[in-house]
């Protein structure tokens, strides 16, 4: 089940339990020995059969409950070594070690990031000059408006006009999409020249 509750439910209470307990879990008992049936019984001192916490995983054979739910899953009630990674985080969020079906959504993706299905604490960075909005999913979530752009990747502009020439001289495009070729490389020249457009600063005054 999705939250987990329909994992190592318990069977029993006491004696019973106990008696059951021995009877599937005990590895040296190769006649009724049963996995299957033993996950399904967690039990305390005294002799109680109790579901594994959220956000925990427990190991049938014990009555502690010490291991975290693996990076990047969560872990509804019940959850045993056998089924701690069969719910995945939901996209757009993260879940660290220990996230329970409660708190499965309590860490959503951070702006600039991405976070797809099954995201740990680590996330995954927009590239250089490219931001994403909170809540992202995947990498194409991740862009960049021209200013941003030409500002953190600078460019060799001599570089673009080449190429550019070359691809206006050399191919078989149509007069209006090589117009709006060039119209995109004027932009982006008129964006790399802002800086250098400034005012200069007024003389200092005369001594």
């Amino acid at each position: 089940a999705l939250d987990g509750t329909s994992n190592n439910k318990p069977s029993g209470t006491g004696t019973a339990a106990t008696n059951e307990y021995a009877k599937y879990c005990d590895s040296d008992n190769t006649e009724d020995y049963d996995e299957t049936k033993c996950v399904r019984i967690q039990l305390q001192e005294d002799g109680q059969a109790e579901l594994c916490p959220e956000g925990l995983v427990c190991d049938a054979r014990t009555s502690l409950a010490e291991q975290k739910c693996p990076n990047g899953y969560y872990c509804g009630q019940g959850t045993t070594p056998a089924t701690q990674f069969a719910n995945p985080c939901p996209a757009g969020y993260y879940c660290p070690a220990g996230s329970s079906y409660t708190t499965r959504k309590q860490f959503p993706c951070q702006a600039c990031f991405y976070c797809p299905e099954g995201t740990g604490q680590v996330l995954n960075r927009c590239p250089t000059g490219t931001s994403s909005s909170p809540l992202a999913t995947t990498l194409d979530a991740c862009s960049a408006d021209r200013i941003t752009f030409w500002r953190v990747m600078p460019i060799n502009f001599n570089l673009i006009e080449a190429a550019f020439w070359k691809l206006y001289n050399g191919t078989t495009l149509s007069a209006a999409a090589k117009q709006e070729v060039k119209d995109q490389i004027d932009a982006g020249r008129k964006l790399l020249q802002l800086d250098e457009l400034a005012p200069p600063p007024p003389p200092p005054p005369p001594p």
